[in-house]
């Protein structure tokens, strides 16, 4: 085969001629290189500028990478961030940019508690103060699949819980995970059975009247107790607001399980118990001095008055307690200021301290709803 004449025409060059033809070559593709990536950085620049711009007088607060309250680590740095968010916006008066870039994981109990905190500084101060967010950044390709579901799947639990729509985001998501789109959040500031009634009424046929009944009353009782003893006093965040008796719940059924989790920003269990039932002063001072937070909480769950001494009123974390004990797989969990309780059939119970507090109380109660629950809840 003959050689074509480009080959020809170098193969007839000498030594040196080649060497600086292969050297030229190699200048001249650096240098397109360096044309390419200039411009690509020159397009970054641009879009930073069109995504930031609106935000250059905000302060940028970055929010966890992961949200929990149960790993001590975890919980710290979930209430650190809530507490620079209070600090900037209610002290500081400052707008506020509250940076997602960096979250991966959401605990529903947590999330639930900051959905809470930013709700009440936005009814507060949307006058005086703007608060925004920005999403976690798109993940690049160089990523694992792992790491681009938990970025797109903060973006979609934002956007289920309405944070997006509250904080002015107009970014295009739409929740599809499976984990996601059964969430629902709703904020209250009395008892509001419409909420939880066609909820609960799923469970009717599956555990029973007088279940379903106590799961009712349960969880209304746990507004009541917010309207009425959550908010007795200044909660101490340094804001001195004279807040309303208000609530923030989600709710989800799914896989066979009732998830409800309630929130108040009060003054917390350990602090409302000796001012709602006097009886419990004695038995605490006398078994432990002082008491721990889980103590009280612990406490909050065995007694059946209140500050009104009617017979109707005070049962519902009693209540909810005893339906957990009754039915294999649920699950209480009570966080208030420090402590924490848990309880269930299978974990029996667990009290802990922290070293922090949430400045309020979160209650996380898992009901399962299957078939296979059977007819215990009749000996409730």
């Amino acid at each position: 085969m003959d050689a074509t004449p480009e080959w020809d025409y170098v193969r007839r060059l000498s030594t040196s001629q080649k060497t600086f033809r292969i050297r030229r070559q190699g200048k001249l593709e650096r240098s397109r290189r360096a044309y390419r990536l200039k411009r690509q950085m020159a397009r970054r620049q641009i879009h930073v500028r069109k995504v930031e711009g609106t935000y250059l007088d905000f302060h940028r607060i970055r929010a966890p990478k992961v949200f929990g309250l149960s790993v001590e680590s975890e919980r710290s740095n979930v209430l650190n961030f809530l507490k620079n968010l209070r600090d900037t916006v209610g002290i500081q008066k400052k707008h506020v940019l509250i940076d997602f870039s960096e979250t991966e994981t959401l605990i529903a109990d947590a999330m639930l508690l900051a959905y809470a905190e930013i709700t009440r500084l936005v009814a507060r101060f949307s006058r005086e103060v703007k608060i925004r967010c920005i999403l976690p950044k798109k993940s690049f390709s160089t990523r694992t699949k792992p790491f681009i579901e938990k970025r797109e799947k903060v973006a979609q639990v934002l956007k289920q819980i309405g944070l997006l729509d509250l904080l002015g985001n107009q970014a295009k998501v739409e929740p599809t995970y499976e984990d996601v789109v059964h969430w629902k959040a709703v904020h209250g500031y009395k008892v509001q059975g419409d909420i939880t009634e066609p909820i609960l009424q799923v469970v009717d046929d599956v555990l029973g009247e007088m279940v379903s009944r106590k799961l009712y009353t349960g969880v209304s009782e746990a507004m009541t107790n917010t309207t009425h003893h959550a908010y007795l006093e200044d909660r101490h965040d340094g804001l001195n607001l004279k807040d309303k008796a208000g609530w923030w719940m989600f709710l989800q059924v799914k896989d066979n399980m009732l998830s409800i989790l309630m929130c108040d920003l009060g003054i917390g269990i350990p602090r409302s118990l000796p001012k709602t039932n006097r009886d419990w002063l004695h038995k605490l001072f006398s078994e432990k001095y002082p008491a721990p937070d889980s103590l009280s909480i612990k406490y909050a769950t065995e007694y059946g008055r209140t500050s009104t001494n009617l017979s109707n009123r005070g049962k519902g974390l009693k209540k909810m307690l005893s339906i957990v004990e009754s039915l294999e797989a649920s699950s209480l969990r009570i966080h208030s200021n420090k402590g924490v309780f848990t309880a269930g059939k299978i974990t029996h119970i667990v009290s802990r301290d922290y070293q922090d507090s949430i400045m309020g109380t979160l209650i996380s109660w898992n009901i399962p709803i299957s078939e296979n629950a059977e007819g215990e809840s009749t000996n409730v």
